[in-house]
C-alpha cells in the first residue's frame, strides 16, 4: 500500500552527495574503492554512484584533488558564488518536498483516503509551491497561499463543528512553519559544498608552504585523504538525514508486506 522510493533515491541521493563532494580526483578514489571493495562488503557498492556523481560535479566546479587551477569549471567555483550554491540547494529541496507531498497523494488515492489528503496535504502542497514563488513575485505566491488556507478551513468545516476550523487553521500554521523549516534544511547542501571547498583550499595552502617537493607531495596526499575520509563521512550523514527526516516523513510509513527474497532451490 506504499510507494517504493528506491528509483527516486537512485537519482536524488547521488546528486546530493556529488553536490556537496564535487571533486574529480576524490570522486575517482571513491569509485575505485567501491569497485574493489563491493565483493567484500556489498554496501560499499554505494561508493560507485557516489564517486561518479562527485566526479561530475568536480568537472562542474573545476576541482581535481582539491586543486582548482588545473581545469576551468564548467559551471562555477562554489567559493566564488556562495549565494548561487545556496539558492540551488534550496530549490532542489523544495522540489523534493513537493514530490513527497505528491507521493502522499498517490498513496491516499490507492488507500481511498483522498478526502483526508485534500484537507491536510493539498494545502501544504500549495504552500510549498507558493513560498519559492513569493521570492520572485509576491502576488502570484499569495494567489496560491490564500486558496491553501481556504481549502484547510472548508475541509474542517465539513466536520460540523466550528472549533474544528480553528484547530485546523492552527495546525496548518504549525505544519506550514515546519514545512518552511524543512525547506531551509536543504541549505545545508550548499553549506557543506562550501565547507568542502574551504577544506580543499586549506589543503592547497598547506601544500604550498614547504619548499621541499617531497614534503609538498606528502602534505598533498595526506590532505586529500583527510578530505575524502572526513568529508565523505559527513556528506553521507547529511544526505541520509535529509532523505529520512525531510523526504520520507511526508509519505513513508513503513507498513505493508516485508520483502522476503526467494531462496535458491536445493540441488541434489
Amino acid at each position: 500500500s506504499e510507494i517504493d522510493p528506491t528509483p527516486i533515491l537512485g537519482l536524488t541521493t547521488p546528486l546530493m552527495f556529488g553536490y556537496m563532494f564535487g571533486d574529480v580526483g576524490q570522486g575517482l578514489v571513491l569509485l575505485v574503492l567501491g569497485y574493489l571493495l563491493k565483493s567484500r562488503l556489498p554496501i560499499l557498492a554505494l561508493f560507485i554512484p557516489a564517486g561518479l556523481s562527485a566526479m561530475l560535479f568536480g568537472f562542474l566546479y573545476g576541482s581535481i584533488f582539491s586543486y582548482e587551477a588545473l581545469i576551468p569549471p564548467l559551471w562555477l567555483h562554489p567559493m566564488h558564488e556562495p549565494l548561487t550554491v545556496m539558492g540551488i540547494a534550496l530549490l532542489f529541496g523544495t522540489a523534493l518536498l513537493i514530490s513527497s507531498l505528491v507521493l502522499a497523494g498517490v498513496q491516499a488515492y490507492w488507500n481511498e483516503q483522498m478526502l483526508s489528503w485534500v484537507g491536510e496535504k493539498l494545502p501544504l502542497l500549495m504552500l510549498a509551491l507558493a513560498l519559492p514563488i513569493m521570492f520572485f513575485h509576491i502576488g502570484t505566491g499569495l494567489s496560491l497561499l490564500l486558496p491553501a488556507v481556504l481549502v484547510t478551513m472548508l475541509a474542517a468545516w465539513q466536520q460540523g463543528e466550528r472549533k474544528a476550523v480553528l484547530f485546523a487553521s492552527l495546525k496548518f500554521l504549525e505544519d506550514g512553519i515546519q514545512l518552511a523549516m524543512n525547506m531551509l534544511s536543504f541549505i545545508r547542501l550548499g553549506a557543506f559544498t562550501l565547507a568542502h571547498g574551504g577544506l580543499s583550499a586549506a589543503v592547497m595552502v598547506l601544500t604550498m608552504m614547504p619548499d621541499n617537493v617531497l614534503a609538498r607531495l606528502l602534505i598533498f596526499i595526506a590532505g586529500n585523504a583527510l578530505v575524502i575520509a572526513l568529508e565523505g563521512l559527513v556528506v553521507s550523514i547529511q544526505t541520509t538525514r535529509l532523505i529520512m527526516f525531510e523526504f520520507f516523513r511526508r509519505f513513508l510509513n513503513g507498513t505493508g508486506r516485508p520483502f522476503k527474497p526467494l531462496t535458491d532451490p536445493a540441488i541434489s
